[in-house]
C-alpha cells in the first residue's frame, strides 16, 4: 500500500453501499482507496501500513472512532495527518476540540465536495481531474 504513487486514503465506512461509492469517487478523483468495515478491521489495517488520509464515518456501530483517531495519529510522522470526518449529526465542540479533525462533513452531503475537500487534504487540489463520475451524485432522501 505504501507504494503507491498516488495518495493512499483509508475509508472506514460500515455501510456497504456508502463505502463503494466513496471508494469509486476517490479513485475517480486519483486516489488510491482502501477500505474497512468498522474501527477494528481499520485499526488491523493502520497497524501495518501507513495511509495519507483518514476518511472515517463517525457513526457507526461500535463507536470506537476516537480510539481509531487516536491510533492513526499515534506515530510521530502521523502528528497532523489528515482526518476527515463524516458524520451524522452534528458534533459536539468538545468532541471537535479533543479529536482536532482536519475537516467535518456532515450528512448527507455532495460526493462531488467530499471528493474535493479529499484532494485538497492530501494536495492534490491543482491538479485535473477532479469531479468523480455521475456515479457519486448527490441524492435527496425525498428522490429516493
Amino acid at each position: 500500500m505504501t507504494t503507491s504513487t498516488h495518495p493512499v486514503v483509508l475509508i472506514v465506512e460500515y455501510e456497504a453501499a456508502l463505502r463503494r461509492v466513496l471508494a469509486l469517487s476517490l479513485q475517480l478523483a486519483g486516489l488510491d482507496v482502501i477500505t474497512a468495515i468498522n474501527a477494528e478491521e481499520a485499526a488491523n489495517l493502520i497497524s501495518r501500513s501507513t495511509f495519507d488520509l483518514l476518511i472515517v464515518s463517525v457513526d457507526y456501530p461500535g463507536g470506537q472512532d476516537e480510539q481509531l483517531i487516536e491510533q492513526f495519529r499515534s506515530p510521530p510522522s502521523a502528528k497532523n495527518a489528515p482526518i476527515l470526518v463524516i458524520a451524522g449529526e452534528r458534533m459536539s465542540s468538545i468532541w471537535n476540540q479533543r479529536f482536532h479533525p482536519t475537516k467535518t462533513i456532515y450528512k448527507p452531503y455532495d460526493i462531488r465536495h467530499l471528493c474535493r475537500v479529499a484532494r485538497q487534504l492530501v494536495n492534490l487540489e491543482n491538479e485535473t481531474n477532479t469531479e468523480p463520475s455521475r456515479t457519486g451524485a448527490r441524492y435527496d432522501r425525498k428522490s429516493i
